[in-house]
């Protein structure tokens, strides 16, 4: 249960130099002094025996660092020990040992020491106000980043630079909440009215924030997800040499034979710090009297209406070919309408490029590679943001914005036809879908902030 000492290896499973093993838990001071034979300086590093029995197991360093100056805001103690397997069992086992030896008054040393659950050290940390679920979320993503960028905006958003953006915004929602609920609940007392073209300033201010904020997300969101990208069009169009001049190497076949393509690649690129991860898919056409190939095509649509976006390869060969103009605005017009389709014509090295006012490659000869991908990024929302400041996001965060976005608007309506009550109760609604992202602010703050601001009990 929440509350007990929890003990567990905190570097990943396998051998290696060295090892961790971590506790957090309350009043640990006893069980330590007696599991490394001395007492412990907060913050210091102290060359240590563990023993057996007598015989030592392991020469670790250990650090304690009291509550709440500690990353759960309990006790926490480190060992570093060696790092095999075999080596920080026994420690742990040393440590459960230990734990149930009794101290003067006759208790066990640390009662109720346990294993810890998977991310139970970083929800402590979260459960003792030492981070928001922000910065708590942040942790894993910084373990698990695979870019550079995606690297240094999980830290950031560590830092609390998210942190501080929804809470801003949550600033400007409080603050309308309190003229909009003192104007309803103490309409007696001599407080400053609510006047319609104040009120709708700080609508605009609120949306304008979100708006920003908003923005900012789904740029964060777009690093840590990455982009589904899917490569479709007719047959010989040219998608797998597309695919092969953005991995950089030969990953598909190439051929000039209709239907080659029989299965989806996948291959995940690195695109300046946006993971993308790109399908390459059968040739689509109306029929095929192969069977394979006609697996293919129902494979390829449901890639399609799995994706963030659809890079529609053209033929520029058959520019003039109205039957296959017309196969390909049909194919296209078939799509999912919510997913965004780029259009690309390939094969400039055999015919030059007509002012389309679209994008003109060679896939084969790798021309225009770079318009496209500039293209491509500014689609999905990543239009070259500058870096400072920018910070990870999740799905979950992005929804629960538009969520926000969505009250407000239903708010306003309301405040239109003087519907005070119904106003405030999309406010509440907006300010809990912020406390689901951060899980910081309660009612009862609101209180506060009326009860700071206004003379209520005179």
């Amino acid at each position: 249960m929440y509350g007990d000492p929890i003990i567990a290896i905190a570097t990943p499973v396998g051998k290696g130099a060295i090892g961790i093993v971590r506790v957090s838990g309350m009043n640990l001071e006893p069980w330590v002094r007696q599991w490394c034979g001395r007492s412990l300086l907060p913050r210091q590093a102290h060359l240590v025996r563990i023993k057996n029995q007598g015989e030592v197991v392991d020469e670790v360093l250990a650090l304690y660092f009291p509550h709440p100056a500690s990353y759960t805001g309990e006790d926490v103690l480190e060992i570093h020990g060696h790092g095999g397997p075999l080596v920080l069992k026994k420690i742990i086992e040393i440590g459960f040992s230990v734990a149930q030896r009794q101290n003067a008054e006759g208790h066990e040393l640390l009662p109720n020491l346990r294993m810890a659950r998977p991310g139970e050290f970083t929800e402590r940390a979260f459960l003792n106000e030492k981070m928001d679920l922000l910065q708590a979320e942040a942790v894993s993503e910084m373990i698990d980043a695979n870019t550079e960028l995606a690297l240094r905006c999980a830290r950031r958003t560590m830092d609390g630079v998210y942190s501080k953006h929804i809470q801003s915004l949550l600033d400007l929602l409080v603050d309308l909440r309190v003229w909009v609920e003192s104007s309803i609940d103490f309409p007696e007392e001599e407080i400053e009215r609510l006047y319609e073209p104040e009120l709708l300033a700080k609508f605009a201010q609120l949306k304008n924030k979100l708006a920003d904020i908003l923005r900012q997300t789904q740029t964060g969101a777009l690093i840590k997800e990455g982009v589904r990208m899917v490569i479709a069009g007719q047959p010989n169009v040219g998608k797998s040499s597309l695919i092969n001049a953005l991995v950089g190497q030969e990953v598909a076949i190439v051929s000039a034979i209709p239907g080659t393509t029989r299965d989806a690649l996948h291959e995940v690129i690195n695109l300046e710090g946006i993971q993308l991860h790109i399908t390459d898919t059968a040739g689509l056409r109306t029929h095929s009297d192969d069977p394979i190939e006609t697996i293919g095509m129902r494979k390829t649509r449901e890639r399609i209406g799995l994706a963030d976006i659809i890079v529609w390869v053209r033929d520029l060969t058959r520019l003039n070919d109205q039957e296959y103009g017309q196969l390909d605005a049909e194919l296209k017009a078939s799509f999912p309408v919510n997913i965004p389709i780029l259009e690309v014509w390939n094969k400039i090295d055999v015919v030059p490029a007509p002012g389309l006012g679209t994008l003109h490659i060679s896939a084969q000869n790798h021309l225009g590679l770079e318009a496209f991908k500039r293209q491509l990024l500014s689609m999905v929302g990543f239009a070259g943001t500058p870096q400072e400041g920018m910070f990870l996001a999740q799905t979950r965060h992005l929804v629960a914005l538009q969520k926000v976005e969505n009250h407000l608007v239903i708010g306003k309506q309301h405040f239109g036809h003087k519907n005070l009550e119904l106003v405030a109760e999309e406010l509440r609604l907006a300010q809990n879908q912020l406390s689901e992202i951060t899980g910081e602010f309660n009612s009862d703050q609101l209180l506060g902030e009326i009860f700071s601001r206004f003379c209520i009990g005179k």
